[in-house]
């Protein structure tokens, strides 16, 4: 086989790959009924990514500052999520806000979160804080574990999230 063919197989089993990963978080999306009952604030058009080690006190922050839940996307894989992929979603959803939290299937331990940006490259995300109903990313996670190597299986659990009104 020809050089250029092999780069050009190559290439296209990369594309394929990558398009069956980045499809996982919508694939898995489930929308959070109760927030349909809620008023929410026009979606803003911009999306902040944040990383959580404890998504529970996190997803209570987020509502007493004001968000409400718009759905979640858990699933097991052992590549690791694209930014992009992330963000295309939560503009495809109208979130604001997106937590993502890792862990290894079945365990409560959570890992510092990471993502893959667009060179490719694994980049640990910001923890939300509260700062008078602004999420601001500050600190780091300390005392939580590295994320395993790449290859071995970890459960994302990311939610959407968007303002809600309060008339």
């Amino acid at each position: 086989m020809k050089p250029q063919a092999v780069a050009a197989l190559a290439a296209t089993a990369l594309a394929l790959l990558l398009s069956a990963c980045s499809q996982v978080v919508d694939q898995a999306y489930e929308g959070y009924p109760p927030s349909s009952d809620l008023k929410l604030a026009s979606f803003s058009g911009a999306t902040s990514v944040y990383g959580s080690v404890n998504p529970d006190s996190d997803a209570r922050t987020l509502v007493r500052d004001s968000y409400a839940k718009l759905g979640t996307s858990q699933y097991t894989i052992s590549s690791r999520t694209r930014d992009d992929e992330i963000k295309r979603v939560a503009h495809d959803k109208g979130a604001d806000i997106v937590l993502v939290a890792i862990r290894v299937p079945q365990s409560s331990q959570y890992y510092a979160p990471a993502l893959v940006d667009d060179n490719g490259n694994l980049f640990v995300l910001a923890p939300y804080a509260s700062n008078n109903t602004t999420a601001v990313a500050t600190g780091h996670f300390q005392g939580s574990p590295p994320l395993p190597a790449n290859g071995a299986d970890v459960e994302y659990v990311v939610t959407f999230w968007r303002r809600a009104t309060t008339s």
